[in-house]
């Protein structure tokens, strides 16, 4: 076990693959909806009068109501995401996050980075959650979690840790042969979650199990 001190970005090799709030594709991502959702009441108007004035109705009574639904629905949808979008420097600071490269899987919380090496690591999986059922939401609505087992020889070493700790996650395994403590960080974007799972299929196929759909805490 190797821990490391300072900024995140001194911590894993130049070619890791990140999973950790504030990256510049939830940026952008955020950016966009803020954008979004602000010009939708005006374009809302724009099609309601075009309407009005083609087909003649009494416009004043077509656009208030629906028009006050949409800038309400907008505005906190927009307020929401704005939100978000300021806060994400703190979030890139201040959340955990895992890296993938030569070494192993790293975790890093705040100023703490702690690598687990390929050679302890018994299997590597993601486990994946939804909040509803509904077929055309279940790929919004799903979570990602990145789960690392840890062969049980060499776990203790990293629970002597509070900084890996904050990692620990124990449930039934997902397979036979794996032990059932892991450390688990839930993975902020599915871009994220695809970016890992390439990384750990290039560097350490063996040890990858695949995706489960499992609940978690």
């Amino acid at each position: 076990m190797e821990e490391y001190s300072g900024s995140f970005t001194a911590a894993p090799g130049p070619d890791a693959v990140w999973a950790r709030y504030g990256s510049p594709a939830e940026l952008r991502r955020l950016a966009i909806l803020t954008g979004a959702f602000l010009v939708a009441p005006a374009v809302w108007v724009l099609v309601l009068v075009l309407i009005a004035v083609n087909d003649a109705y009494p416009m004043v009574d077509l656009i208030v109501f629906p028009t006050q639904i949409v800038a309400m629905l907008s505005g906190g949808a927009a307020l929401y995401c704005g939100g978000k979008l300021v806060m994400l420097p703190f979030y890139k600071r201040n959340r955990p996050a895992v890296a993938v490269d030569g070494q192993g899987v790293w975790w890093l919380f705040k100023q703490q980075a702690t690598v687990v090496s390929w050679g302890e690591i018994a299997g590597i999986g993601v486990c994946t959650k939804s909040w509803t059922k509904i077929p055309f939401l279940a790929g919004l609505a799903t979570q990602y979690a990145f789960e690392v087992f840890v062969h049980e020889a060499a776990i203790g070493v990293y629970l002597q840790s509070p900084h890996m700790r904050r990692f620990l996650a124990n449930q039934l395994p997902p397979q036979q042969g794996l032990p059932g403590s892991r450390f688990r960080q839930t993975i902020p974007m599915s871009d994220q979650h695809t970016a890992l799972t390439e990384a750990i299929r290039m560097r350490a196929p063996q040890l990858w199990i695949g995706e489960y759909r499992r609940p978690w805490p």
